[in-house]
């Protein structure tokens, strides 16, 4: 699930995609990618620290973090 950003002046502040399936509470996905314009990767770097650790971020120019696993009993969670 990704949201769309309509009138927002910049996506950067959004996160990439959205989890649904590791928890109670959907988990934002950010990659903050070493490629960005400077201005962009500072609205992310921004919105990724507002989010705490509230989220799953992988800088580009790093190793990239295991995913969280899915979690049986998530709202979202689609039956095998």
């Amino acid at each position: 699930m990704k949201p769309l950003r309509y009138d927002a002046k910049s996506a950067a502040a959004f996160a990439n995609a959205v989890l649904l399936d590791v928890g109670r509470k959907p988990l934002p996905l950010h990659l903050v990618s070493a490629f960005k314009a400077p201005g962009d990767r500072a609205i992310k770097e921004r919105s990724v620290a507002q989010a705490a650790d509230l989220g799953w971020v992988w800088r580009t120019d790093q190793k990239m973090p295991p995913l969280p696993k899915p979690v049986d009993g998530a709202p979202c969670r689609l039956k095998p």
